[in-house]
């Protein structure tokens, strides 16, 4: 472990960065995930446009991707100026509208956005702690994050609490029990959220999956590692 400056600023400065770079990388996702839906999506309904699109409702739900699509661009703007616990709340909320959309690229880029939002609250808490393995955090060499309980590397957008799987679980739970409902009531087939749930369930679970068993690598660390936290 090598430290050129105070390990507090430098994994201050590691958080900022991958944070504008997650929130960069899922306005993007939104934006494509928006125009999908507003163009091709009307034509070619898929995993991409999770509602029936036709008639008012279907322009409503337009109008919602493209509101939400502008707030991300507005975020990404405003992580690059400023960092502040409100960002965080700002970051959390695009996840949460992103998840309500349930589709395949918004429901990543919701996740991601999820995980800049625990992050980026973990500092200005004072303490930062892996989500997955819930091992202290250090700086490892110049530019990484190292979980010191697992020798993992830490990738900010990938890194999520344990317990959000439990929330991953119930989504696809429920999308089971509204694909029963809506198949007995017709009248609620007008958004399809069985396939909504099951899209946010499974982007839960692959994300914390994927981090949990490839991560970002594992790397060796001397005994006396320091623990670190900000």
């Amino acid at each position: 472990m090598s430290r050129t400056v105070a390990p507090e600023d430098l994994l201050g400065q590691i958080v900022r960065r991958d944070v504008v770079r997650v929130v960069r990388s899922s306005t993007i996702i939104y934006l494509v995930n928006a125009g999908i839906v507003i163009l091709p999506g009307r034509v070619l309904p898929s995993i991409f446009t999770s509602y029936y699109s036709d008639g008012f409702l279907g322009t409503l739900f337009d109008f919602y991707a493209t509101a939400i699509a502008v707030y991300a661009m507005i975020v990404y703007i405003w992580s690059h100026s400023r960092q502040s616990r409100n960002l965080a709340s700002h970051v959390y909320i695009l996840g949460v509208l992103g998840l309500t959309l349930g589709t395949l690229l918004f429901a990543w880029g919701a996740v991601q956005y999820l995980s800049a939002g625990y992050w980026l609250r973990q500092y200005f808490s004072g303490r930062c702690k892996s989500g997955v393995g819930e091992g202290e955090v250090a700086v490892y060499g110049t530019d990484k994050l190292v979980n010191t309980k697992s020798s993992r590397l830490v990738r900010i957008g990938f890194d999520i609490p344990r317990r959000w799987t439990f929330a991953g679980i119930g989504l696809l739970l429920a999308a089971l029990v509204w694909y029963v409902i809506s198949s007995l009531l017709v009248q609620l087939r007008f958004y399809n959220i069985s396939q909504a749930f099951l899209i946010d369930g499974i982007a839960f679970l692959t994300i914390w999956y994927a981090e949990k068993t490839y991560g970002g690598g594992r790397i060796r660390l001397p005994d006396n590692t320091p623990e670190s936290s900000h």
